[in-house]
Parts: structure tokens; sequence; C-alpha cells
């Protein structure tokens, strides 16, 4: 799998002098009941087991096991809501 770090995603984890992040599908509660959406979180999971490290660029990707993306391929950027900026990906198939 191809996990590609845009520029502003290298800048905002640089930023917050972070090298580690997780890419995973969690399960959220919503009124129609489970939906499942991918994740993005700063840092190495509690229980690496079920996933993979990757290394891309100069940072430590923990991506869950299983995953499937369009073309093989995640993208990882930056979104902003209000004052906070977040990680966000686009490709991965849920």
């Amino acid at each position: 799998m191809k996990i590609i770090i845009d520029e502003k995603a290298k800048k905002y984890l640089k930023d917050n002098k972070q090298s580690v992040f997780t890419i995973e599908v969690r399960g959220c509660s919503s009124w129609s009941g489970t939906v499942f959406k991918p994740l993005a979180s700063v840092g190495k999971p509690y229980n690496t087991e079920n996933f993979d490290l990757k290394k891309v660029d100069d940072f430590d990707v923990y991506i869950m096991k299983n995953i499937k993306a369009v073309n093989d391929t995640i993208t990882v950027s930056t979104y902003s809501f209000l004052f906070m900026e977040n990680l966000s990906l686009n490709g991965i198939i849920v």
C-alpha cells in the first residue's frame, strides 16, 4: 500500500513535534447505527498487534491491517475546523 503525506500534513506533524501517527478505521455510533470512519491520529496505537509499521519520508506510520484503499493509495492531509487543525485521510474504502 502506498501512503502519500502531503506538505500540509508534514508541516502539521513537524509543528507539533510528531514523527509517528496511526491510520485506522473505527466504528462510531450514530442515530442510524454504527458507522465506520477512517481516522488518522498522532502517536502510536495502544496495541500494535493489529497494525503494520511503515516508514514514509521521516515518519513512522502505523496502518491497521486489512485496510483497503482506492488504487491501493492513501493520502494524508489536514483540514481546519474553527481554530483547530487535524489530520485527514483520502482513499480509504469503508
